[in-house]
């Protein structure tokens, strides 16, 4: 108990979310007899102390009545790429495409592999 309280105020006092991963999905939604797809980037976030948490952005909402963003957003929460992917590497468990924040905060991540579309590797010292 006293473990998670220092946690907790670790946190509040050094606060430092790092970006770690991009997921992009399409998620297909029917409008009356037609069907609209919009775009979805899911933002990975990691702290110092190893607190993980995702975003949800939603880059084209097609225009019809009853439905919102937050509508949306749960439909992106019930995918398949949600649920296999980023909700077990949310709840602790380690993630081949998502770095640790220690990696990413050191320099040692490939984001520019990344940013190509090649698979992402780990630097060594040399190659910083």
């Amino acid at each position: 108990m006293i473990r998670y309280l220092i946690k907790i105020v670790l946190e509040l006092l050094w606060w430092d979310l790092q970006h770690v991963g991009t997921f992009e999905t399409e998620i297909q939604k029917e409008i009356g007899y037609s069907t609209k797809k919009f775009s979805v980037f899911i933002h990975c976030f990691e702290s110092r102390w190893g607190t993980r948490c995702s975003r949800v952005r939603i880059q084209k909402v097609p225009g019809f009545v009853g439905y919102t963003k937050h509508h949306m957003k749960r439909k992106v929460r019930r995918a398949k790429l949600y649920q296999t992917e980023i909700y077990p590497w949310l709840h602790g468990r380690a993630h081949d495409k998502i770095p640790s924040y220690q990696k990413v905060k050191g320099g040692k991540w490939d984001f520019l592999k990344k940013l190509k579309g090649e698979t992402p590797v780990v630097l060594n010292d040399d190659e910083k």
